[in-house]
């Protein structure tokens, strides 16, 4: 049976992905079941350059009426992009947020500045600039609310094929693993592929027959990761002595 990717994004970081797999990968069947749903919060935002740690956080600063037309920090280049749309002067960390707090201290720049984010996050980013000296503030923009697996992913999951699950942060790992776990009838291979370590250490001991861990968090190494994992699913299926 040939494999399946099934993206539990929210539809508008999903979609885009999903293009550009195929753009990479050819022909392939993809499911979308987005175990998050982005509910805009009203915020009042506190003067300071914005910092964003992802393409929502840029939105949701807006959307609470934040002044688009200066310059911003941003997390990496996908984000950088979707600040640059908005009319922001984007400098991106090319990396993860403990990239962007060394360019945000190596840049000299004083603040204050504010992190513009979703309510549940990873690390409390506007502590640890605050802490070594730049004096920075949270603003929650949006909600990133659980869902649970669509019927076809359910449906998908329940199948023999092969199912290729790319996963971008530790809450959806973590809410997928709980969404698996209760359904006895979920038996499909998994191949799963982790945006980073902490993603990986929220799947615990899940059983994967394969789990692979992008070499830089990003959109790019996450599609070579989905590739690799089809190329070894496919292997599985070829059975002994396919290479």
């Amino acid at each position: 049976m040939k494999p399946v990717i099934l993206l539990t994004r929210p539809h508008t970081a999903a979609r885009p992905f999903a293009d550009a797999l195929r753009a990479q990968l050819g022909a392939v069947r993809i499911v979308q079941s987005p175990l998050l749903r982005i509910e805009w919060l009203a915020a009042d935002l506190p003067g300071g350059v914005p910092i964003f740690t992802s393409p929502r956080g840029v939105e949701g600063f807006v959307r609470a009426g934040g002044d688009a037309g200066g310059g911003c920090w941003c997390v990496g280049d996908a984000t950088a992009r979707a600040a640059t749309e908005a009319g922001f002067t984007a400098r991106s960390a090319s990396g993860d947020a403990k990239a962007l707090v060394a360019a945000i201290l190596e840049s000299g720049e004083a603040g204050p500045f504010v992190h513009a984010r979703g309510r549940h996050a990873i690390a409390d980013l506007a502590a640890i600039l605050s802490d070594a000296g730049r004096e920075t503030r949270s603003a929650v923009v949006y909600d990133q609310v659980t869902q649970p697996l669509t019927p076809e992913a359910r449906s998908l999951l329940h199948g023999k094929a092969p199912v290729v699950l790319p996963l971008f942060s530790p809450r959806t790992a973590r809410h997928f693993v709980k969404e698996y776990r209760a359904d006895p009838a979920m038996r499909a291979p998994l191949f799963i592929a982790a945006m980073s370590a902490a993603v990986r250490d929220a799947l615990g001991d899940v059983d994967a027959r394969a789990l692979s861990i992008a070499t830089h968090p990003d959109a790019q190494a996450m599609r070579d990761a989905v590739q690799g994992l089809i190329d070894a699913a496919r292997r599985l299926e070829a059975g002994p002595g396919h290479k």
